[in-house]
């Protein structure tokens, strides 16, 4: 449907705390795939009612809904919204369809009949609720004093890409072979010849239908009827003019194309492998598939709506999904079943068939997952929390059991740029490798599972976790330091009056960022021996305890070790100054905090963005210049995975933003209301 369409259930579906939720979780069925709550009170605080008008109608959003109601609106207190109660939005899947509900609170003594769906079409109420149907049919709506459920969804075309299912209900798969002409005019009579006896819709789930679903899936039948004839003398005709070019022998001359021949195989360009017929062939092909998994779509969706609009299960029970913190959790996505979205997200048909992954026994062990967009005052933040079944639990805890080296502390560069922290335990990872492998790739591979699960029991034979942990315990710490001024050489040409070339090399003058990688190592023989043996070949140096590798002409790395700790770099002082226990660390309490307590770190300094480009000569088009410059105002931004707690995995990714406006979110509509260029919004509506 139209963006349009969906804009009054999007508009306003700004969730309260449990306690007043309970009414319309009560109406998200309990097998949802995926619920996301909308926490229209915490928006409310952290936001504008003035800010949010602005933005909507710089974005022309009211003057879209202008157009399909009897009252003007000029403000979202117009719209009959509850604002101190949750919105849900959820989705149900299955094999054939899924359908997507959207429940937004309503005031007490709303006008939802005057203000909205004027261009849907009436229907019976039911149990107290006021209906419309969209003129496609393809969504319900229903409300009453409390709620306003919208009822949309989609076909799951691959579902209908089957055979079994595709005879089942009349639909033509295509076959892409070469064919006389005899074939392509049999099967443009098949292709024509669709009635609505061709929709076999499934009812052993209801005694009967609605005579007035029937009577437009015979309407839409006879519609397609009437298009497919017309395309099928159009076809017929264009096909009765038949064009004959007479061969000629063109003798070409000259020694400028001395020899020239171009071959056109038969095979390269086939006059009649495909005509104008068959396009229209496959075009009314594909107009009645197309109406008859529409029909379906519209039946199936006007049968169940009853079903989802009071479900008997509902998921009121379940305890994580409005587990959050009311104050400032914007926005909840609870996922029933991490595993089974990546099953349905992937094409596992194309999969089996290409490679022979059978994407349908995927098992990672994910289970429920919880991702919150979070109001932290000028930071917004989206926060990760992903459950482990219980084998998997014990995976993860011994390969993230390590803590960082706390020596690491005290090698804090200044004016760094970011930084990037891994901590894992080499030794419970590789002791865990045949598990793994087992678990996640001999499903998939299920013809060759006995060969994976062979190559994971070789490798833990073959390896000496202990002795490997030892080499590179696993902690590792990367910091890009402030950009560096070298001289670097390069080749250039000049010419003499009559044009011979010399090869000269100059020097230049740039700037790259300098870099300090540390992890820990409690044995370094193997380091020192690969160091001494590179000695040979002259790239490699040593002197005073510091290698210098000549890796190219502008880049020079340097190795040193010190407690227990691998140091490498391509800043020679900065090498030096920790081999001579003269290195300044930048006393930075949460650098320290994160490296220690997350087994992945990954932060840029946003505030030194703009200089840095503008030292390495990037180019910045003129549309993007002022956000660029803004840039030089934000915070860092950081991802974070904090490892398990429980059976959970957990981690974020936050945004710090300028502190100008109230906070992140006040900050992000200021932002739109000064950028947003009214023109651009036409096409949204």
């Amino acid at each position: 449907m139209h963006p349009k369409k969906y804009f009054c259930a999007l508009l306003t579906v700004f969730g309260v705390h449990a306690t007043h939720a309970q009414d319309l979780i009560k109406q998200v069925p309990e097998n949802a795939e995926f619920v996301t709550v909308i926490n229209n009170k915490a928006i409310v605080k952290h936001s504008s009612f003035e800010k949010i008008n602005a933005v909507l109608s710089r974005l022309g959003a009211f003057d879209a809904l202008d157009q399909h109601q009897q009252e003007r609106t000029k403000d979202i207190m117009d719209l009959d919204m509850s604002y101190d109660r949750n919105g849900y939005i959820y989705r149900v899947n299955n094999d054939s369809l899924y359908y997507i509900g959207i429940l937004i609170p309503l005031k007490q003594d709303n006008k939802v009949e005057q203000r909205l769906f004027t261009d849907f079409s009436s229907l019976p109420t039911e149990n107290g609720y006021q209906r419309r149907v969209s003129p496609d049919g393809k969504m319900q709506a229903a409300w009453n004093n409390n709620v306003l459920f919208l009822f949309t969804g989609s076909i799951n075309n691959r579902y209908f890409e089957q055979e079994e299912v595709a005879n089942r209900y009349g639909i033509e798969i295509p076959q892409y072979d070469a064919a006389v002409d005899a074939a392509y005019a049999e099967a443009a009579v098949e292709a024509i010849d669709f009635s609505e006896d061709d929709i076999e819709v499934d009812t052993s789930e209801a005694e009967e239908w609605e005579e007035d679903e029937l009577e437009a899936i015979e309407e839409a039948a006879a519609a397609v009827d009437s298009v497919a004839a017309i395309v099928y003398e159009e076809a017929t005709l264009a096909d009765s003019v038949e064009t004959l070019w007479e061969a000629h022998d063109f003798t070409l001359e000259g020694d400028s194309i001395e020899g020239y021949t171009y071959n056109y195989g038969d095979d390269e360009y086939d006059n009649d492998a495909y005509t104008d017929s068959m396009y229209q062939i496959e075009m009314a092909r594909n107009a009645k598939n197309d109406s008859i998994r529409n029909n379906l779509f519209t039946t199936w969706l006007a049968h169940d709506f009853n079903t989802y609009l009071t479900p008997q299960k509902n998921l009121s029970s379940n305890k994580d999904i409005l587990a959050f913190d009311p104050k400032n959790t914007l926005v909840r996505l609870w996922v029933n079943d991490l595993d089974d979205v990546y099953k349905n997200a992937l094409p596992y048909d194309a999969l089996t068939l290409a490679y022979g992954i059978k994407m349908q026994n995927l098992n990672y062990g994910y289970k429920e997952a919880m991702f919150d967009l979070v109001q932290d005052q000028h930071t917004l933040k989206l926060k990760g929390a992903i459950g482990l079944d219980k084998e998997m639990e014990q995976v993860f805890k011994k390969i993230y059991k390590t803590k960082a080296n706390p020596r690491f502390s005290k090698y804090i560069p200044q004016n760094h740029l970011g930084y990037f922290s891994l901590n894992i335990n080499t030794e419970g990872y590789l002791q865990q490798m045949p598990a793994l492998f087992d678990r996640w790739y001999g499903p998939l591979l299920s013809e060759h599972a006995d060969l994976v699960s062979i190559a994971g029991m070789a490798l833990e034979i073959a390896v000496d976790e202990k002795a490997i942990g030892k080499v590179m315990r696993g902690d590792h710490l990367l910091f890009v330091n402030d950009l560096q001024k070298v001289n670097t050489e390069y080749t250039d040409y000049e010419y003499d009056e009559d044009y011979n070339y010399t090869e000269v090399t100059k020097t230049k003058e740039e700037f790259i960022p300098s870099f300090l990688w540390m992890f820990t190592s409690e044995d370094q023989r193997l380091y020192k021996k690969l160091l001494t043996y590179g000695e040979k070949t002259v790239k490699i140096q040593e002197e005073d305890g510091i290698y210098t590798i000549l890796e190219n002409k502008s880049t020079t790395i340097y190795i040193t070790f010190k407690d227990d700790i691998v140091f490498i770099s391509n800043d020679r002082e900065q090498i030096l100054s920790i081999k001579e226990n003269r290195f300044r660390s930048v006393a930075n309490g949460q650098i320290k905090k994160d490296i220690q307590n997350n087994i992945l770190n990954a932060v840029v300094h946003t505030a030194a963005i703009p200089e840095t480009l503008n030292k390495l000569g990037v180019p910045v088009i003129n549309s993007w210049k002022k956000t660029v410059d803004q840039l030089s105002n934000y915070g860092d931004i950081a991802v974070r995975a904090h490892g398990l707690k429980g059976n959970k995995l957990t981690g974020e990714v936050a945004i710090t933003f300028p502190r100008q406006g109230e906070n992140a979110l006040q900050y992000l509509l200021d932002q739109l209301i000064d950028n947003v260029d009214e023109s651009m919004t036409t096409s949204l509506w």
